[in-house]
């Protein structure tokens, strides 16, 4: 995609995992994104990338680490959407 800005749209609950990103073949960031509320149901989550100097073609690979929260019972990563700009 081609853009400055980017981000996803997830769908966290009682058993969401961590994620990694990497940003135009970048070093791999984790992210968890297990909060207060998703033990309690599941909620859609946005997470945005960090913002590009300029407007440029970006690839963006995502990918479970099999890793958890300790309040988490799973390692779930569910997408709903890709949002960019």
């Amino acid at each position: 995609m081609t853009g400055q800005r980017a981000g996803i749209v997830l769908l966290c609950g009682p058993d969401s995992g961590s994620f990694e990103y990497s940003l135009n073949g970048g070093v791999f960031t984790e992210v968890n994104l297990f909060d207060e509320w998703c033990p309690g149901a599941y909620r859609p989550v946005p997470f945005m990338f960090p913002v590009q100097a300029e407007r440029a073609l970006m690839r963006i690979t995502i990918r479970n680490t099999g890793r958890r929260d300790s309040r988490s019972t799973g390692t779930g990563l569910r997408v709903l959407k890709l949002l960019y700009s």
